[in-house]
């Protein structure tokens, strides 16, 4: 299966862009998990992170977030509709740096995947090594 095969089915990104910073917010749907992903500008750094995490709601009804695996066999969904929020994100702010990390090993295949994306669509090269789970973009200078 190529790499744009995997990443084609996407849900709509509920964006919610924050007013007082540079960070964007947004929410998703997949299946019965609504999941969180942020784009959050990082003053001293002068570069973006990006994360999303999946949201658990306990007995009591109060809301967390983890960046655990669901298991629901819906990585691919998640994981198309996250590259689309960062395109989405890319064409509006155009970074000079933007950074994200595999937090569970089994994991850094489907990010592996991710990051060979957006060198191909977009002006950035990577400048990490992912065998640490840690991917890192420049944008590239004319």
């Amino acid at each position: 299966m190529k790499l744009h095969e995997v990443f084609n089915k996407t849900v709509p990104i509920k964006w919610q862009k924050k007013k007082w910073d540079k960070s964007w917010s947004g929410t998703f749907k997949v299946g019965d998990i609504v999941y969180d992903l942020e784009i959050i500008f990082e003053e001293a750094e002068r570069e973006y992170l990006i994360m999303f995490t999946a949201g658990i709601e306990a007995k009591n009804k109060v809301k967390s977030s983890s960046t655990k695996i669901t298991k629901t066999g819906n990585e691919f969904v998640v994981f198309a509709t996250v590259i689309k929020g960062i395109e989405q994100f890319i064409k509006v702010e155009q970074p000079a740096a933007f950074y994200f990390s595999a937090s569970e090993p089994s994991r850094r295949k489907l990010y592996d995947r991710m990051a060979k994306i957006i060198p191909r669509k977009f002006p950035y090269e990577r400048k990490s090594n992912s065998r640490a789970g840690y991917y890192e973009f420049m944008r590239k200078m004319k």
